[in-house]
């Protein structure tokens, strides 16, 4: 009876540390607003609340137009014109977050923008622009797909 017993624990242990063990790839990847995030997706709220989402449009056919959040707390806006596909870059931000309001400021003044996240996972991150913690009226919603 007890080398069952003995036996019954080995087995167990076994079946628990294969069981637990990874398999070599991450299928949920870290949530983490550090990176470069590619637009979409972009819409509203509809008074009930529902999200109304079209895809986003980039102005260049071959390259995407994207965000970029990085460990030094700036942030960087990387739009591409549809005629040359020449990058405009809006770099004069810092940004925090806290809970779940990204905060960004534009560097030297006195103002900032907010955005509330909705979700965040390793992969996309959904975002609803605010104004002065206010919700802005028409498109605030945007779906973004880390890069």
């Amino acid at each position: 009876m007890k080398n069952l017993l003995n036996l019954l624990l080995v087995l167990f242990t076994t079946m628990l540390i294969v069981s637990c063990s990874r398999n070599g790839e991450d299928t949920n990847p870290e949530a983490s607003l550090i990176g470069q995030w590619q637009f979409t997706k972009i819409g509203y709220l509809s008074g009930t609340n529902q999200e109304q989402l079209i895809p986003y449009e980039n102005g260049c056919t071959t390259q995407k137009d994207f965000i970029e959040f990085t460990t030094a707390n700036n942030y960087t806006r990387t739009v591409y014109s549809n005629r040359s596909c020449e990058p405009s870059k809006e770099e004069d931000f810092t940004f925090s977050k806290e809970n779940n309001i990204i905060k960004l400021k534009v560097k030297g003044e006195d103002y900032w923008y907010y955005y509330k996240i909705i979700s965040l996972s390793g992969t996309e991150l959904k975002i609803q622009k605010y104004s002065d913690k206010v919700m802005i009226q028409g498109t605030n919603l945007f779906v973004l797909t880390k890069k």
